[in-house]
C-alpha cells in the first residue's frame, strides 16, 4: 500500500504540471480518502502555486489547499470505520 500512496502522489504532482488542475484534484480526493496524507495538502499547495492567477475570479484564494485540508479532515471518521488499520 505504501507504493500505491507514493505512486498516486507522484501521479498527482506530474498531472498538476501537464494536465488541468482538476486531474490532480482527483488524486487529492483519493489520497485524502484512503490515507491520512500530508501529500494531499502539499499537492493542493503545489496546484495553487502553479495555477493560481492574481487576476482570477477568486483573487488569490488557495482553493485546492483549503479543499485538501478540509477533505483530509472530513475523511478521518470514514477511514477509521471502513479501512483496516
Amino acid at each position: 500500500m505504501r507504493y500505491a500512496r507514493t505512486a498516486l502522489a507522484l501521479i498527482g504532482f506530474v498531472s498538476a504540471i501537464f494536465f488541468p488542475p482538476y486531474v490532480a484534484g482527483f488524486c487529492i480526493v483519493i489520497l485524502a480518502a484512503c490515507w491520512s496524507s500530508w501529500e494531499a495538502v502539499l499537492l493542493g499547495f503545489f496546484i495553487d502555486m502553479l495555477w493560481l492567477s492574481p487576476h482570477g475570479a477568486f483573487h488569490g484564494l488557495p482553493l485546492f489547499t483549503l479543499g485538501a485540508i478540509i477533505l483530509a479532515w472530513l475523511f478521518v471518521p470514514i477511514r477509521m470505520q471502513l479501512l483496516p488499520k
